[in-house]
């Protein structure tokens, strides 16, 4: 059974957003391109003006992002 919600999965370093309802890909987003806190703090605005956009998934992408830019 579907939900209704939208998903965040990161694969291989890029953000894939999915309709829980339709099980399609909404958007991706290339995460290894960002070089810096300004380019993340970019996206996260651009994200957050989609309805289906969760401060849940703008925590695992700065998670990842931080991760990716420690070395971790």
């Amino acid at each position: 059974m579907a939900f209704e919600g939208f998903t965040l999965d990161i694969l291989h370093g890029n953000a894939v957003f999915v309709s829980g309802l339709t099980d399609r890909v909404l958007q991706t987003e290339d995460l290894k391109k960002i070089k810096n806190f300004d380019e993340l703090v970019l996206l996260i605005r651009r994200l957050s003006t989609m309805q289906w956009f969760t401060d849940k998934m703008r925590y695992q992408i700065e998670r990842y992002t931080i991760e990716s830019f420690n070395g971790i």
